[in-house]
């Protein structure tokens, strides 16, 4: 095995860093202020409004603790509020803002570009890179790295 199979998971998160501060460019050329990682939180609540941190989780395939994560820095660029559920006074419910409705418009437009920019790199790469990615993950939960050889 050669030694850089055992920095793979150094690799991907590379990718990651580059892939996201390269849309967030596109998305500050746009307009939009959201944090690159949680556009998957506004666009959800734009088309969903009112859910839990757990229905977000659902909704964007997330960790409930990585919403949670995510959501002070929201409410503090007033994209998003909250209240408390009428019918579960244990649950909280988050919407958008005025602003985050503006924010999510803006980042639906911007996905036009996005698409754009991600097929020119399909064809580079001569596959889609989305669909390596999901056979990558379906892949690890069959095989998981730490399973014992056949």
């Amino acid at each position: 095995m050669t030694s850089e199979n055992y920095f793979i998971g150094k690799t991907a998160e590379a990718i990651s860093t580059l892939i996201t501060k390269q849309c967030e460019v596109i998305l500050t050329r746009n307009g939009v202020q959201a944090p690159v990682k949680s556009c998957s939180i506004i666009v959800t609540l734009y088309r969903l409004d009112g859910l839990s941190l757990n229905e977000i989780a659902r909704e964007t395939d997330s960790s409930p603790q990585l919403i949670k994560q995510k959501l002070p820095k929201l409410l503090k660029l007033s994209l998003i509020k909250h209240e408390d559920d009428s019918s579960d006074k244990r649950r909280r419910l988050f919407f958008l803002t005025d602003r985050g409705k503006l924010q999510a418009e803006k980042i639906l437009e911007t996905f036009q570009e996005l698409e754009l920019s991600m097929d020119r790199l399909n064809k580079h790469l001569g596959f889609r890179l989305s669909d390596k990615l999901e056979e990558i993950k379906r892949a690890l939960n069959e095989v998981p790295l730490h399973s014992e050889a056949p």
